[in-house]
């Protein structure tokens, strides 16, 4: 989906209605109940400049939790396990310009005027196991691939911090954003 920005300086955020988790009308969430009305559903994503870093906030229409710490299968103990987000952003506005497949496993690709610069991928998987599968898997792609130094969660809201030279600056009102939400796979295929 893309989504057009509020600005303010150095912080950008991108509304999303909300019940429109279901895709193109046909998409269903897994059967299993820890799957809650409103966990892939997106609503708000914000991007600020903090000095070095810059702060990403995705808020989602249900509780984000992790149900699969009690059984022990929690990927990295960052309190969620089932989302996986992640955010494409079109730095330069360019038509032509920028990336328009999605990284391998989305199947999907952008219009040429929103080709993207930069992905920054929120999973619950640690940091250096997301950081192998980018490299075994992202191919040309994986240099344009931002993995969080931290996430946490606080209610509704995944809080991603990345650093600001990995995303290649501080957020601008030149930039727009398309956005992916999806279950997050502990066991992806080769």
């Amino acid at each position: 989906l893309a989504i057009a920005p509020a600005v303010a300086a150095s912080k950008l955020s991108f509304a999303d209605p909300a019940g429109d988790d279901y895709g193109p009308g046909t998409y269903t969430y897994p059967k299993n109940s820890v799957y809650t009305p409103g966990s892939f559903d997106l609503r708000k994503v914000e991007l600020k400049a903090k000095g070095s870093k810059v702060e990403i906030k995705v808020t989602l229409g249900a509780a984000i939790e992790d149900p699969w710490d009690s059984k022990g299968w929690t990927p990295s103990g960052q309190g969620f396990s089932l989302q996986m987000v992640q955010l494409y952003i079109d730095q330069d506005g360019k038509p032509g310009s920028g990336h328009t497949k999605t990284l391998p496993g989305i199947n999907a690709a952008f219009d040429a005027k929103d080709g993207w610069e930069r992905v920054v991928v929120i999973s619950p998987q640690a940091a250096s196991r997301l950081r192998a599968e980018v490299a075994s898997k992202a191919g040309k792609l994986a240099s344009n691939v931002v993995v969080p130094t931290k996430v946490t969660v606080r209610g509704k809201t995944l809080v991603a911090i990345v650093k600001k030279k990995d995303l290649g600056g501080a957020p601008s009102a030149a930039w727009g954003l398309q956005a992916v939400v999806q279950s997050n796979e502990g066991y992806p295929d080769k």
